[in-house]
């Protein structure tokens, strides 16, 4: 083989073999491109199962804060704070104390009870579904929330609350249904069911 055919063989190995690897190079992009995309769905997923999760979870806090008040004869409340640089966003529970002179001081953490944080960009709510004019056995309702914590959601600790609505939301979008509670204390949905079940025990 002559010089010249050697040297244009040897271009033509190495250009196929250019692009060979060419064509390999872009088999590889597109099968990271396609396992990035379903690490990106699975994430994503799995985020947005959390922040259901926790619409799940405050239902089932309201519903251990309102047994704790009922056995244990405890003005309770739920108290939502903003996200701020330091901290996220999260709620808790808080305990009226009557005896202590100073109003603002009267709601203090309840023992017990531990601070919950929400994930990051996600916020709680709380609205009230009715006016401060009503008082309990114990006190008037107006003494209660005069405090600059006084919460919007309290369980009197006989068996009454305050009505409330509450809305996790993200970005400003709410996440799921709003959660209302009723003036038993009760999640909304619970009342319905209550009210069923005696029905048909009833017939």
């Amino acid at each position: 083989m002559s010089t010249q055919q050697s040297l244009f063989y040897d271009w033509k190995k190495q250009n196929a073999q250019q692009g060979f690897t060419l064509i390999e190079v872009m088999l590889v992009v597109l099968i990271a491109g396609v396992f990035a995309a379903m690490v990106s769905l699975s994430v994503g997923g799995s985020e947005t199962r959390r922040v259901l999760q926790e619409r799940e979870q405050l239902v089932n806090s309201i519903s251990v804060v309102r047994l704790e008040s009922e056995d244990q004869g405890r003005m309770l409340g739920l108290l939502a704070v903003d996200q701020t640089a330091a901290e996220p966003a999260r709620y808790f529970v808080m305990q009226f104390d009557p005896n202590d002179p100073n109003k603002d001081k009267r709601w203090k953490p309840a023992a017990g009870f531990k601070v919950h944080p929400l994930p990051t960009g996600v916020i709680l709510t709380v609205s009230p579904l009715q006016d401060n004019s009503r008082q309990t056995s114990s006190a008037p309702l107006n003494d209660i929330t005069s405090s600059i914590l006084s919460p919007k959601l309290i369980w009197f600790g006989n068996g009454e609350a305050t009505a409330a609505r509450l809305q996790l939301s993200q970005e400003g979008q709410p996440i799921g249904d709003a959660v209302e509670v009723t003036t038993l204390g009760r999640v909304k949905k619970e009342d319905t069911r209550l009210t069923d079940s005696s029905s048909e025990n009833g017939q």
